[in-house]
């Protein structure tokens, strides 16, 4: 009896570490940004609750896309005098527009 429940033990605590590695990509998000300003921007993304940025370029016309594994929100600040962290969504599609401020804005599509 006790080299079953030993057993039984074993094998629980073996499928709880292989969880993660059998769930693959079912836990990633991503996010699009389209740079529709006409210009080359820079910008930085950072997770709701997190410190760390990361900084990215993305050229006129091009499309940024990142996937995430965790489905927290993200915040966007690009460059420019005013502009402010705003949020994006997991798996949603945004694209960078300036506005008559020259604030860049984050608009879905």
């Amino acid at each position: 009896m006790n080299i079953y429940r030993l057993g039984m033990i074993a094998l629980g605590a073996g499928l709880l570490a292989a969880s993660p590695a059998l769930a693959g990509n079912q836990g990633e998000h991503s996010f699009s940004l389209r740079n529709d300003t006409g210009q080359t921007v820079d910008c930085g993304i950072k997770r709701d609750g997190s410190a760390a940025i990361e900084g990215i370029t993305i050229k006129a016309g091009e499309v940024w896309t990142k996937s995430y594994s965790s489905a927290k929100d993200r915040r966007v600040k690009c460059e420019g005098m005013f502009s402010n962290w705003q949020r994006i969504q997991p798996d949603g599609a945004y694209r960078l527009v300036r506005d008559a401020h020259e604030r860049i804005l984050v608009q879905s599509q």
